[in-house]
């Protein structure tokens, strides 16, 4: 059976994680628990690089940016997100 884990994070945690690596940690964790995990995705728009991105490529997990932006508008004061 196929599964979704969310986890909602600051972007500037994504791209640097913690000065004690809590960000590896914790998805190393999780893969090491469960090998038939098939893909790492995150939203990871204007980010050069991320902890996730780095976990997947040691772990040789497909990574995938997904843009949960919907629309914005001026009027807009937050972003709409479909999950």
């Amino acid at each position: 059976m196929r599964k979704i884990t969310i986890i909602a994070l600051h972007h500037k945690l994504q791209w640097r994680d913690t000065d004690a690596g809590d960000l590896e940690s914790l998805l190393t964790k999780v893969l090491d628990a469960d090998p038939s995990i098939e893909l790492i995705a995150e939203e990871a728009n204007k980010l050069s690089t991320t902890v996730g991105q780095g976990i997947a490529f040691r772990f040789n997990k497909p990574w995938a940016n997904v843009d949960m932006l919907l629309h914005k508008t001026p009027s807009m004061r937050g972003f709409c997100a479909l999950l």
